[in-house]
């Protein structure tokens, strides 16, 4: 009777999967720019709290938490045919004790991610 209901639920959590989609924003890096130390000053600005930051990985990632809504942005430079990009992910999730379900990312999201690229690649 477990198996079936554990059976039964994958469609819908599935189906959630899918249809949650993070904001993703992409541009080229301007060659001599800190464009680490930029996401991470942005990413602060915009009101996150910077929980991981790894120069060496080239990653930041920050966290907004309200109640059981969890807003997170990760800045990514890595190299594509000889330069670096500067990739920003928005993502949203719903955390409900131990659970986090990802939600579709909001147009405010989008915007935190497109600002972040915005100030850093220009």
């Amino acid at each position: 009777m477990h198996i079936r209901r554990i059976l039964l639920s994958i469609p819908a959590v599935l189906v959630a999967a899918c249809m949650a989609q993070p904001a993703v924003v992409t541009a080229p890096v301007p060659a001599g720019r800190d464009v680490f130390a930029c996401a991470t000053d942005r990413i602060t600005a915009l009101g996150y709290t910077v929980e991981t930051a790894n120069r060496d990985a080239r990653t930041v990632r920050g966290v907004k938490r309200e109640g059981s809504i969890e807003t997170t942005l990760t800045a990514a430079i890595y190299a594509e045919g000889g330069a670096d990009q500067l990739r920003v992910t928005a993502d949203f999730w719903s955390v409900s004790g131990t659970n986090r379900m990802q939600v579709s990312a909001t147009p405010y999201m989008r915007a935190d991610a497109q600002s972040v690229v915005d100030t850093c690649t220009r």
